[in-house]
């Protein structure tokens, strides 16, 4: 039998600091904190919608602001392997648009 003993505290304390050091940085001070109620309803006007996508490899889900109301909308078909594979996917479209249009001599 093995035992693997892992000292959460101690993770936790180092994660911590880590996100002190960032929120520190000019422009990082809400780094992975949830945006605030008014923030959000100062995005939109009356006939728009915020939606903030939450991807993890626990869960996915939206939440989405419309009016002053907030509302939680679970996404169990959003996987975070997915996600990673569309975003190379478009960074790949990105980098041959600007090949093509650099050969093209159509590049800004």
């Amino acid at each position: 039998m093995i035992l693997i003993v892992f000292d959460f505290s101690r993770v936790e304390g180092r994660l911590q600091s880590k996100l002190r050091e960032i929120r520190s940085q000019d422009g990082f001070e809400h780094f992975l904190l949830p945006a605030w109620d008014e923030e959000l309803s100062g995005l939109a006007d009356d006939d728009s919608y915020v939606v903030v996508v939450n991807v993890s490899q626990l869960r996915c889900d939206a939440f989405v602001k419309k009016d002053g109301h907030s509302t939680v909308v679970p996404l169990p078909d959003l996987h975070l392997g997915g996600l990673e594979t569309k975003e190379e996917q478009f960074q790949e479209a990105i980098v041959n648009q600007r090949r093509h249009r650099k050969r093209q001599g159509t590049l800004c």
